[in-house]
């Protein structure tokens, strides 16, 4: 019964209506005091497969699910983003330099012609 309330708002997925819908969290409703974000999880319409540190835990399944998140996080280096797990690449490749626009190849290297030398020197 992992039940939370969102601290910031989230898109999630409604089973009743079969559509994603823009849920608030407790910054988007300070207006109407504290702790009025959104209630998801289990019994609502809002099912939750993973939580998020944007939640907050309601149950002890819900406190779980978090700690679970919050272990994933300090292993993937604290970022919530996929892409940005996603090893980058860091220089030294010219590929796109050599690019040749609709082809899967690089525009092979080619030797100075002996009249650009001229101008050059």
């Amino acid at each position: 019964m992992a039940r939370f309330r969102l601290r910031n708002a989230h898109c999630l997925q409604n089973v009743e209506m079969k559509t994603p819908v823009w849920l608030p969290g407790d910054t988007d409703n300070e207006h109407l005091g504290d702790e009025k974000g959104t209630i998801v999880g289990t019994g609502t319409a809002y099912p939750i497969e993973s939580a998020t540190t944007e939640m907050v835990p309601l149950d002890a399944e819900a406190e779980a699910m978090l700690a679970a998140e919050e272990e994933r996080l300090a292993r993937n280096g604290g970022t919530m983003t996929p892409v940005d797990q996603l090893p980058g690449t860091t220089g030294g490749d010219d590929y796109e330099d050599r690019y040749v626009p609709g082809t899967n190849k690089p525009r092979p290297r080619s030797e100075p012609r002996s009249d650009q030398m001229q101008k050059s020197a």
